[in-house]
């Protein structure tokens, strides 16, 4: 056959019968990056595709889209693992699209595949999640799972009992029996159960885009006995119900056509025309039930722009407390002490432990939680343990002992794709630090919205004629999807979000305000950097001009007392720091290691 091809044709077509006849599997192409510019009148595209699973060159049709409108088709050879594409086209180009029409037998990407039945049932083995009361009631669904593996010649499963770990969720499909099984919650927040005798909900699995998360649900096990033998007749679909064995609904989730590369949105307008004033801003928040103020943390301007609102809000309505992410939910009491007036500002920041737990100045948020104070405006503590977050991140969920992860918020969606890219952008940047594994990095910042979400509805929950003013970060508001609408799935109220600074983007937010740059007094610095060393706060190094290293202090200095109060803790330090002004003195006793001759005790004066 190859003989009389190339006769026919002219042609040398060995590459085409090897890679028919001899290369096993599927290629797999996937961009690596892509960006663009421009060059001279023109656009210069650089995309950089890897290629697997194939020696052989490859054409690769592609679609231009252009941002006017319009279109170009083309393809580019792929001839080895790693090729980087150039392209120089004349319009602003909006993306492109790879092989749109499936013209190679290629592995689909996890954008290309929907969530299907067919994808779920051809698993070899997925994990079968049931709590134990619901053993009964999807006996027929967990036979009919087992006699499938046992015609695969696939061994029964272990893990009966076991707890199931994330590292379990992202090796493989998942079988949840129960849309009320709390592992419904954990994957996906909540998710309601269908008003049908039998009901299976297919998902993308969270943890592998490549696998998939099945939800059943049944009303009795007569329904799933009726129900659970047909579904292999509806491969292709993503949702089914069944009442009494007979389907009453199906439906097909949509997925991407080709590899798409997105290059460039069409630029947003403003209207300068319909430009508001800050009073309008709140005379609109002030009709929703949650307020999100976001801010860039060491900005004055913002943070005044926050207290400017928060008054006004007070003003229409003296039922307002005040949401913040700078205090984590152990220390609520120390905050209701504060606000009503049970405790000074010193035993306030030292019972909640701000400077170990916070670290920006603690004059930025001084003024709000004055008012609050004197106003006797509640403040919630919205955040989670930091020693939690910080775990997590380093080592992931897993890690977490039973005790730690009583602290964990009941629901935590990670099914949120925007969300997800909008996160591993957040890492990408910086990675190399102490973050090194991005889905580490994904679970602590869930578990941080999430926290914050559900301190929010259960404030509101406990407190329903109250409205609440949220403070945070703009990247946990932005779009909505971090804190926004983590709380509307719990509690449907409606809210508003304002941020300072922000890019001027489509829905990421109702208002984007611009302050003035302000100047604010903060608290003087030691310029110093410091370590624990045998219970002790030892001297690291120096930074910049350090007033410390001026004064004499040098590194492996370990740090007694600060105008004679005791020092066990960089929290300790920077307390004492916050209520000096730069000019002063503070007297700072150290004790000396020195060679041959031991340790001493010295007291230096340093000027701030």
């Amino acid at each position: 056959i190859k003989d009389v091809f190339e006769k026919r044709s002219g042609r040398d077509l060995s590459p085409f019968f090897h890679q028919w006849l001899k290369e096993k599997g599927l290629v797999d192409i996937h961009v690596e990056s892509s960006s663009v510019r421009r060059k001279g009148g023109k656009f210069e595209l650089t995309i950089n595709v890897v290629r697997k699973n194939s020696t052989v060159a490859i054409d690769l049709p592609l679609t231009l889209l252009f941002l006017q409108g319009g279109e170009k088709k083309m393809s580019v050879t792929l001839d080895a693992e790693r090729k980087e594409i150039t392209l120089l086209v004349d319009e602003e180009p909006a993306y492109v699209v790879f092989d749109s029409d499936y013209d190679l037998p290629r592995t689909l990407t996890g954008d290309e595949m929907p969530p299907v039945v067919a994808r779920l049932l051809g698993d070899e083995r997925p994990i079968i999640v049931v709590e134990e009361a619901g053993i009964p009631v999807y006996q027929a669904v967990i036979v009919g799972f087992a006699r499938e593996q046992a015609q695969n010649n696939e061994k029964k499963m272990d893990g009966t009992g076991k707890r199931l770990t994330d590292a379990d969720l992202k090796a493989s499909s998942v079988v949840i029996l129960g849309a009320d099984n709390p592992l419904v919650n954990k994957l996906f927040g909540a998710v309601p159960a269908p008003a049908a005798g039998f009901s299976l909900e297919i998902r993308t699995n969270p943890w592998n885009a490549g696998k998939v998360v099945g939800i059943f649900n049944a009303r009795s096990a007569e329904e799933a006995a009726a129900a659970f033998p047909k579904i292999a007749h509806y491969g292709k679909y993503s949702s089914l119900a069944f009442d009494k064995g007979r389907n009453i609904d199906k439906k097909i989730s949509t997925a991407e056509r080709g590899i798409i590369v997105t290059f460039r949105d069409e630029p947003a307008v403003v209207d300068l025309s319909l430009m508001k004033k800050l009073s309008n801003v709140t005379e609109a928040a002030a009709a929703r039930k949650i307020v999100y103020l976001g801010e860039y943390h060491d900005r004055f301007s913002h943070h005044n722009i926050e207290l400017e609102i928060i008054r006004d809000l007070h003003k229409k309505d003296p039922r307002l407390a005040i949401g913040m992410e700078m205090f984590q939910r152990p220390f609520q009491n120390t905050l209701d002490d504060y606000v009503n007036g049970a405790i000074d500002e010193r035993e306030f920041l030292n019972r909640s432990e701000y400077f170990g737990r916070w670290g920006f100045d603690y004059n930025l948020y001084k003024p709000i939680l004055d008012f609050a104070r004197r106003e006797r405006v509640p403040v919630v503590a919205l955040n989670i343990r930091k020693e939690i977050t910080e775990k997590v991140s380093k080592e992931g969920m897993d890690a977490l002992t039973d005790e730690e992860r009583k602290e964990l918020p009941r629901e935590t969606d990670f099914a949120d794709e925007d969300y997800r890219h909008r996160i591993r952008q957040a890492f990408d940047q910086h990675k190399g630090q102490s973050e090194k594994n991005f889905d580490f990095f994904l679970q602590a910042q869930v578990l941080w919205d999430e926290t914050m979400a559900e301190s929010i509805d259960e404030y509101l929950k406990k407190n329903p004629d109250r409205r609440i003013a949220v403070i945070a970060g703009g990247g946990h508001l932005a779009y909505g999807n971090g804190i926004p609408k983590r709380a509307f799935r719990r509690n449907k109220l409606p809210y508003t979000i304002v941020l300072n600074d922000a890019e001027i983007e489509r829905d990421i937010a109702d208002f984007i305000i611009f302050p003035q740059p302000l100047n604010g007094m903060t608290a003087p610095k030691l310029l110093a950097t410091f370590k624990e060393d045998k219970g002790r706060l030892v001297i690291n190094d120096f930074v910049q001009e350090s007033p410390a290293k001026a004064a004499g202090l040098r590194s492996g200095d370990g740090i007694i007392s600060l105008d004679g109060v005791p020092v066990t803790s960089l929290q300790d330090i920077k307390e004492a720091l916050f209520y000096k002004d730069k000019g002063d003195i503070m007297k700072i006793k150290v004790i000396r290691k020195r060679f041959l001759l031991g340790e001493k005790e010295m007291e230096f004066e340093v000027k701030l």
